[in-house]
Order: C-alpha cells, then sequence, then structure tokens
C-alpha cells in the first residue's frame, strides 16, 4: 500500500496507520491545532503554578509536582528506570475526570522506563509503601496528543501508590 500511487506525496494533518486494507486514522493520536487546545494549554498550566503554591506540594524535576499522602517504610526500596514497578494509581485530569484507575482491580506491574516520563521521574524519588499525588504537566505526560479521556495538552494528576520494586 505504501506504494501505492494515490498516497505518494500527500500531506496528511494526522497520523495514519496504513493496512493491507487501507489507511485509517489514528484517532486516539489526532494532534489538536484549534484555539480550544491554546485555551486549554493556558488553563492547564495555570492550574499547575495554583497548585505548587499549595502548602504541602512539593517539586520535582521538569515541572512536576508531588504531595506526599502517606509515607512508606523508611529505607523502603527505591526504583531505577530498568526497575519492574508495582503500584496502584488512580488518573484524573484536573478537572477532576477519572481517565484510568488500577483501584478495585489488580495493581498495575510495569517496568518503569516504558512509562510516561512524569511517572519515570516520580517513582524513582518514591520508597515502597509511599503514596503521592503527583500533578504531570503535559510535556512529561502525553503532550499535545489526545488520549482517550484525556485532551491533548492536559496536566494529568495521578495518586500513585508504590507497592513494589524488582
Amino acid at each position: 500500500q505504501r506504494d501505492n500511487p494515490q498516497f505518494r506525496n500527500k500531506r496528511i494533518p494526522f497520523p495514519i496507520h496504513i493496512t493491507k486494507t487501507g489507511p485509517y486514522i489514528l484517532a486516539a493520536a489526532y494532534h489538536e491545532t484549534s484555539n480550544s487546545m491554546y485555551d486549554r494549554d493556558a488553563k492547564n498550566k495555570q492550574w499547575l503554578r495554583d497548585k505548587a503554591a499549595e502548602t504541602g506540594v512539593k517539586p520535582l524535576d521538569k515541572g512536576i509536582y508531588y504531595k506526599e499522602l502517606s509515607k512508606g517504610k523508611p529505607g523502603g526500596a527505591t526504583p531505577n528506570r530498568n526497575s519492574v514497578v508495582t503500584v496502584h494509581y488512580t488518573g484524573r485530569t484536573i478537572n477532576g475526570k477519572k481517565f484510568d484507575s488500577s483501584r478495585g482491580g489488580a495493581p498495575l506491574a510495569m517496568r518503569l522506563r516504558d512509562l510516561i516520563q512524569g511517572w519515570v521521574i516520580a517513582l524513582q524519588q518514591m520508597h515502597v509503601g509511599d503514596k503521592w499525588e503527583v500533578y504531570i504537566p503535559a510535556e512529561m505526560g502525553y503532550g499535545k496528543f489526545s488520549q482517550p479521556g484525556i485532551p491533548g495538552g492536559s496536566t494529568l494528576v495521578f495518586e500513585i501508590e508504590l507497592l513494589g520494586v524488582m
């Protein structure tokens, strides 16, 4: 299909996936360019600045902030980028809309380096048993690309409990 002349030298404003049966728009990765995206960016950045000024909110690298909800064991294990972490989490947008959660089911177990950059940075500072609320700017999350339940340019709010490190 890639050699098909109807697709050659065509500029398409959104990502596509070419299969044997034809091209498909990758809707979840659609990149917004409207004024609403710029308004949302400004609103998300202002929300993050306001959150950073709250009592108990501490900075991490790359514009990420967190609030410690509960402390784990002193000297507990801390993951590195190559660690497999086991966590319970709930993800929300700044308006409080939940887009994902492991609560009520099995905890997530993933290699840390395979997660969004905001999680990589935050989890490397956590100890087993810590429970944090983490505030991740869009650039350290999904950027300007929309995901199911998450508009492009969204600041992400995660409640993360680090259960284990391997």
